[in-house]
């Protein structure tokens, strides 16, 4: 695993848990809630149960919101990483046409990868995002790569795709992975 697929894998463990904000702001929700109904059930106090769901379920309700943006974010920076590695160079119009996601937004999130380290490449006055290759040559890594035949889940047809490597359909333009 290269120092992009860390990075990456690193922001998916990120992504599923909100930045650890999403199990905060579910506690503090359940507990606010708890702590509230305790409230009314037992004194029939009003007063401290609206204050425990504001002190509670409020900043529980603003944890959760956030750690949603951070797994949206994640899950949209996992699929421009995968074409980008499948493709190499892409420019982004084209990525933001294949994942369907405005120019201006994936110009801002490739800018965030690039400066996180997540991807090691850059983007050309031709608005081409263009990885460079720092450890090894791509022939280099294409020689030591084994090679798989993989049958496209969206429209059927077999492409030759490098185990372990997102490659791109080369009919209907899929990522494709061979998993060793």
């Amino acid at each position: 695993m290269n120092i992009q697929e860390k990075n990456i894998y690193k922001n998916k463990v990120k992504g599923c848990l909100g930045g650890g904000s999403l199990p905060w702001g579910i506690g503090l929700v359940i507990l606010g809630t708890a702590v509230a109904i305790s409230l009314i059930t037992e004194d029939g106090d009003w007063g401290a149960a609206v204050l425990a769901l504001v002190m509670m379920v409020l900043p529980g309700a603003l944890l959760t919101r956030k750690a949603y943006k951070a797994m949206k974010e994640s899950n949209l920076q996992n699929k421009i990483f995968a074409y980008i590695k499948a493709k190499k160079r892409i420019t982004i119009i084209e990525l933001s046409q294949k994942i369907n996601v405005s120019e201006e937004i994936v110009t801002d999130q490739v800018i965030k990868m690039i400066a996180k380290g997540m991807i090691d490449g850059h983007i050309n006055d031709t608005n081409e995002i263009v990885l460079n290759e720092t450890e090894r040559t791509l022939a280099e890594e294409t020689e030591e790569q084994e090679i798989t035949v993989v049958k496209c889940n969206a429209c059927g047809a077999t492409n030759k795709v490098k185990v372990g490597s997102p490659t791109e359909c080369e009919y209907c333009g899929t990522i494709l992975n061979a998993m060793k």
